[in-house]
């Protein structure tokens, strides 16, 4: 048998032994690069650590990262739903924003975006235990429930009836502009200031009635002046 150093390299013989060699490198590395992907397309399961109400947006927990999501809405335009997640009222000092601190887990599904930002969608929650001690929706109801510890409460639309089953009663606000429309809130890094904290309209100046007051001021001030040197003068 001849040495390999004695076989005459022809294009054939190089192709026949090169061809292996770089199958295996490129299926490597477009099935790493697939996979990558893949993984990278899919949803992610988080828990919803912070939900900021005036952003629409939600601080989630995937694994060790803190990823900040959109809300993705059911309806959108004149008419948009929200929901604000129960818990304490707190400060974001990462973002500068009031945000809500959840009492109870809330697991939800994420997903990745293809526009420049680094946000993710939440696409919704989801319970990841089996449902006990809750009422489920009838065949072709609707069902919105509030879950106590001992009472069950919330709206049922169905086909054919509505039921709603409240604690405090129903409240009914007629008019266009609403009371809590009024109000201005402000939010600090100590506190989140509640209702009897704040200022109505009525009860703050408007930015015609601070100019006209800051004119005055000065009129006033250039008067006493202008007293002052007929006094001196005189």
């Amino acid at each position: 048998m001849k040495k390999s150093n004695n076989i005459t390299a022809t294009d054939g013989r190089l192709i026949s032994a090169i061809t292996p060699i770089i199958h295996n490198v490129v299926e490597d590395s477009l099935e790493t690069t697939v996979k990558k992907e893949v993984n990278a397309s899919k949803l992610h399961i988080g828990v919803l650590t912070k939900y900021y109400p005036y952003l629409d947006k939600a601080e989630v927990k995937v694994g060790d990262k803190l990823v900040l999501c959109r809300m993705l809405h059911r309806m959108h335009g004149s008419l948009i739903d929200f929901f604000t997640p129960a818990g304490d009222r707190a400060f974001c000092e990462k973002l500068k924003e009031p945000c809500i601190i959840p009492q109870s887990e809330l697991d939800c599904f994420i997903a990745e975006t293809s526009d420049d930002t680094k946000e993710q969608v939440l696409l919704g929650y989801f319970i990841k235990n089996n449902i006990l001690y809750i009422n489920p929706a009838e065949p072709g109801h609707y069902r919105i429930s509030d879950v106590g510890s001992t009472n069950e409460f919330g709206l049922d639309v169905g086909m054919s009836n509505i039921n709603m089953v409240s604690h405090e009663g129903v409240n009914f606000v007629e008019g266009l502009v609403q009371e809590e429309n009024t109000t201005i809130k402000y939010a600090n890094s100590d506190d989140v200031p509640v209702k009897d904290d704040v200022y109505t309209k009525e009860e703050v100046y408007t930015k015609e009635e601070v100019d006209e007051l800051i004119q005055k001021a000065i009129d006033d001030f250039k008067e006493e002046m202008l007293g002052d040197t007929d006094d001196s003068t005189g």
